[in-house]
C-alpha cells in the first residue's frame, strides 16, 4: 500500500521515462518487468506503489506554491522547507466565485466591504503528507506570482 496514493494510469503514462529509470535503479530490465507483470502481478503493483511514493516525495520535498480555490475563498500556500506560509482571501459576497479567473482579476484590495485577508504560518507535523492532502483537496502547484500578489494586498 502506498504512503500517498497510487499514480493513475494517465499519470504513469506521463512519467513513463521516469518509471523506466526507476526500474533500472531497482535492477529491473524491460524483459524482467514484463515477466513480473505476468508472473507476479502483486509485485508489479508494489513496484508501481513504490514509484508513486517516490514521485510524491520528490515533488513535495521542494519549495513550492500551492493554490486552493473555493467558491468564496482562495488559499495560497508557500511551502518552504521548515514551515508553510498561507495567504487566504475570503469574499463574503454570495456572488463571489474564485473559480472564475475574472473574479480574481477584479480584486484590488482587501478593504472592500466583503473582502477579508488572512495570513498565517504553519509548522509541519509531516510536510509531504500535509502538502499531499492539500493537493488531493484540489490544490494545484503554481508559481509564486499569486502568492506575492495576495501578500501585497
Amino acid at each position: 500500500m502506498p504512503r500517498f496514493r497510487t499514480l493513475t494510469l494517465d499519470e504513469l503514462k506521463n512519467l513513463e521515462k521516469e518509471f523506466i529509470q526507476f526500474l533500472i535503479v531497482q535492477g529491473i530490465s524491460a524483459d524482467h518487468w514484463e515477466k513480473i507483470k505476468i508472473n507476479a502481478p502483486q509485485d508489479s503493483i508494489l513496484l508501481i506503489d513504490n514509484f508513486s511514493d517516490f514521485v510524491f516525495e520528490s515533488v513535495f520535498s521542494k519549495e513550492l506554491y500551492i493554490e486552493l480555490r473555493h467558491k468564496n475563498m482562495l488559499q495560497v500556500f508557500h511551502a518552504q522547507l521548515n514551515e508553510m506560509s498561507e495567504v487566504c482571501l475570503q469574499d463574503l459576497n454570495p456572488e463571489a466565485n474564485f473559480f472564475d479567473d475574472n473574479w480574481l482579476n477584479q480584486i484590488t484590495k482587501p478593504t472592500e466591504n466583503t473582502l477579508e485577508k488572512y495570513t498565517r504560518t504553519i509548522s509541519y507535523q509531516n510536510r509531504a503528507l500535509e502538502l499531499f492532502i492539500i493537493t488531493e483537496q484540489g490544490g494545484k502547484i503554481v508559481n509564486h506570482e499569486l502568492f506575492d500578489f495576495l501578500k501585497s494586498l
